[in-house]
């Protein structure tokens, strides 16, 4: 019996895991999002641990390269895209050759800095989702690095057929 209690709880674990959203996804607000500081926002998750979920919010540009990363205004972090063969930074790898630094970076075509970030425990972001407040969809480098920031959360919309 103890072991059947175990794949169980091994089962449910590994479940949980799957709904967690991990680093490097990207979260879509619904339109039914009318919260003031999440609405029509896309969140990069840059860490989920299973207790608490942090991420950046990409579409929210400030001027001079830094973007409003979140209401959680406490110090700056930088995605930074390095060319493969280059030595990447001491930050932790997002997604192939993305990586996320803990301080801000002079403004280039390959560097965002964002000023705060977002922060959710990770239940309730897993209950969020579930109500269908956030869409989950995975990142990529040209979307961290979107040329027009403004307008990536109606261009990341489902398209509905006409």
């Amino acid at each position: 019996m103890p072991l059947k209690l175990a794949a169980l709880a091994l089962l449910a674990a590994s479940i949980l895991s799957a709904q967690e959203p991990r680093p490097g996804v990207l979260l879509v607000a619904s339109p039914q999002l009318r919260d003031e500081g999440f609405a029509r926002t896309v969140i990069l998750i840059i860490s989920n641990d299973g207790q608490a979920a942090l991420g950046l919010v990409l579409n929210r540009p400030l001027g001079d390269g830094r973007f409003a990363g979140g209401p959680v205004a406490t110090g700056f972090r930088s995605l930074v895209r390095i060319p493969q063969g280059r030595k990447p930074p001491a930050g932790p790898a997002l997604l192939d050759g993305v990586h996320l630094i803990d301080r801000a970076q002079p403004a280039t075509a390959d560097s965002r800095t964002f000023a705060g970030y977002t922060g959710w425990s990770s239940a309730q972001l897993r209950d969020e989702i579930r109500q269908g407040l956030w869409r989950v969809v995975p990142g990529k480098p040209a979307l961290l690095f979107d040329s027009e920031p403004r307008t990536l959360w109606q261009r990341l919309q489902p398209q509905r057929p006409h």
